[in-house]
């Protein structure tokens, strides 16, 4: 597994891979503690990316937090993310993102607010993911897993079905994001920096990296 990400892996800026992951660790422990507090407000803006853009890339990338609450009250993602600090497993995610049923909040933008929550155990699946898992299961083939990605975003389904792709896509990133976050350990400690604590933020902090050179590998 680890010689399908050699290729990729040493092209990436693990500088910038470890800033990206200490400011998600850093909001990792705010959302923390807004939650715990009560705060609902500045909760859902930090987890919705509108006043910092690491709370939630997802959302931030394509402006949904705005969106998000001008159709639901604050409350209500604050209540999702008690559900996902109360679920069994990571697996849950998608069926708890899809029973909230709020406007402009999808796998993308709910799994990445679990992961901030619980990012030991919880992983994000979004576009820059995905394509870091294809990689894996294309044996480092980036034209292999560009191609496959394309598939995934096809603009003809509905929007249900294009849930349920993406929601069983979830359930199958798992073994990739573990594989980038020990490799890339292993690269980044070959350069002198310490791999971050949190297996998924770590390997999502990879992936964000590994699909900027998507077109250049």
């Amino acid at each position: 597994m680890a010689g399908t990400l050699d290729r990729i892996l040493d092209e990436v800026d693990f500088s910038i891979v470890h800033e990206n992951y200490t400011e998600r660790e850093r909001v990792h422990r705010l959302l923390l503690r807004r939650l715990k507090a009560g705060q609902v407000d500045p909760f859902a803006v930090l987890a919705l990316g509108i006043d910092d853009a690491f709370g939630n890339f997802s959302a931030h990338q394509h402006g949904l937090g705005p969106l998000v609450l001008a159709q639901s009250p604050a409350r209500r993602v604050f209540e999702l993310a008690q559900r996902f600090l109360a679920c069994r497993s990571c697996a849950e995610v998608p069926e708890i993102v899809r029973d909230a049923g709020i406007p402009f909040l999808k796998i993308g933008v709910g799994s990445e607010m679990a992961a901030l929550l619980r990012p030991k155990e919880f992983w994000i699946t979004n576009v820059r993911s995905v394509w870091a898992h294809l990689v894996v299961k294309h044996g480092g083939n980036a034209s292999q897993a560009n191609a496959e990605l394309a598939l995934y975003r096809d603009d003809d389904r509905d929007s249900e079905m294009d849930y349920a792709i993406w929601g069983a896509l979830h359930k199958d990133l798992e073994p990739a994001m573990r594989a980038i976050a020990e490799e890339g350990a292993r690269k980044a400690e070959e350069r002198g920096l310490t791999a971050g604590k949190y297996t998924f933020l770590w390997a999502d902090a990879l992936a964000n990296e590994m699909y900027e050179l998507r077109d250049n590998v």
